[in-house]
């Protein structure tokens, strides 16, 4: 097993935030990823910056999959990237989410250590938008597996 994780990031109109976003996933210390970018029918710059990604994330070891489709909302988009989806594990999250660097190998960790767990979920932090500098009054959230 590869233990591949496929990120499916549904996309709509997000050119405020995907960038963050993507340089969060960037970030990570586990690196066996594909990011599947769906792009729901944005009016935006959001499908140019999911293209200006593709080598940035070629040179990390990371694959992003840059997917366009007419908007069918986010259920339809999540739908849409699990047809792309090759990877063992699956996770998918909003474009206006940001992972701390270890996410998704203490994710992966949790899962691969348990292997009755068929889930992992994990705390998030709220941080103000467009001020995206400080959480709004939480800590930083660490993964606990029960």
């Amino acid at each position: 097993m590869s233990n591949l994780i496929s990120l499916i990031v549904p996309c709509y109109n997000v050119s405020a935030t995907i960038e963050k976003y993507f340089d969060s996933i960037l970030s990570q210390t586990y690196r066996n990823i594909e990011i599947i970018a769906v792009d729901d029918g944005s009016k935006d710059r959001t499908g140019e910056i999911i293209d200006s990604y593709t080598d940035r994330f070629a040179a990390n070891g990371m694959k992003l999959i840059h997917v366009t489709q007419a908007n069918r909302g986010l259920g339809g988009a999540i739908n849409t990237g699990l047809k792309y989806v090759t990877g063992d594990f699956l996770c998918w999250s909003d474009p206006d989410d940001f992972y701390y660097p270890e996410a998704m190998e203490m994710r992966l960790n949790a899962l691969l250590d348990h292997p009755e767990y068929a889930v992992v979920t994990s705390d998030a932090d709220v941080y103000t938008f467009p001020d995206l500098s400080a959480p709004t009054g939480r800590e930083a959230s660490r993964l606990r597996h029960k």
